[in-house]
């Protein structure tokens, strides 16, 4: 009940379309978009299976604790490569998001769904390895911030 009130806003709606869109996207393999949906509501079944709360409210605010601020990009400077933070719009830093879930649970045979309830919930709490990753990105990001500078050449 309470992601209704979340969604009836403007704001928040073209949000959580954009965050749908994306994740079905990201889970379709081959054209197969039937077994992507099905893994979409299998997904939302374990999530409140496993928490008792709203399946879209855990995977919205969990997708909003793992977006990431910045991506960087390689310049070369004589012969070293330096790693230049640039900031990312909203709807790439949800790609990132949906990406970094869906790399920590797939392997070569598919994607674990059991695994993935696991990240939500542990981004959820604001712990576990996406979060972990992220705090590393902005340590980096942060000693970087000198190069930013140099863009423009």
């Amino acid at each position: 009940m309470l992601y209704k009130n979340y969604i009836k806003i403007k704001f928040y709606n073209k949000i959580f379309t954009a965050l749908q869109q994306n994740f079905i996207g990201s889970l379709i393999k081959k054209g197969k978009k039937i077994v992507a949906l099905n893994n979409w509501f299998e997904l939302k079944r374990l999530l409140k299976k496993k928490t008792n709360k709203e399946p879209y409210l855990l995977i919205l605010i969990a997708i909003f604790n793992s977006l990431l601020k910045v991506n960087f990009i390689k310049k070369r400077f004589g012969s070293a490569r330096k790693d230049i933070p640039i900031f990312l719009k909203f709807e790439r830093q949800i790609k990132f998001g949906i990406r970094s879930f869906l790399h920590l649970s797939t392997t070569s045979k598919g994607i674990f769904l059991n695994k993935l309830v696991n990240l939500i919930c542990f981004t959820f709490k604001r712990k576990g390895p996406i979060m972990k990753k992220n705090f590393l990105i902005y340590k980096k990001a942060i000693e970087n911030k000198v190069l930013l500078s140099f863009i423009k050449r």
